[in-house]
């Protein structure tokens, strides 16, 4: 399977960069996959999981809203906080302005993602 280059972006760091085959976001219309390829774009990130799928592994990154850029040379997130599922929140990974109200969207994102998960409902 063909790859691109995926780049995720908080104001505080650059959070992941690399190879993938391919990656899903959440938006306000519902959730959008991108493989190799995919049609040129902008659209609406929405608080809640970005799937990412290369060669090798599966990760999952919970992130705030934010943008997600699909052009030729690969697509990038640019989101307000990222963390990778499992990872505690850490307090220099919070936006320098204190977003409280968004950085609650995530952690209540991630909470129903753990709820659906335990009972079965989640879909991979």
């Amino acid at each position: 399977m063909s790859t691109f280059r995926l780049h995720v972006v908080t104001p505080m760091r650059d959070f992941y960069s690399g190879e993938v085959e391919y990656v899903s976001v959440e938006t306000p219309d519902g959730r959008e996959g991108f493989l190799s390829g995919a049609l040129p774009r902008v659209a609406v990130l929405s608080a809640g999981v970005i799937e990412v799928k290369t060669s090798v592994i599966k990760t999952r990154i919970i992130c705030g809203d934010g943008l997600v850029s699909v052009m030729p040379s690969g697509v990038t997130v640019l989101s307000e906080h990222c963390r990778f599922e499992g990872d505690e929140v850490e307090v220099d990974e919070r936006p320098a302005h204190d977003d409280s109200v968004k950085l609650a969207k995530t952690k209540l994102a991630t909470s129903i993602k753990n709820i659906r998960k335990r009972k079965g409902t989640d879909v991979k």
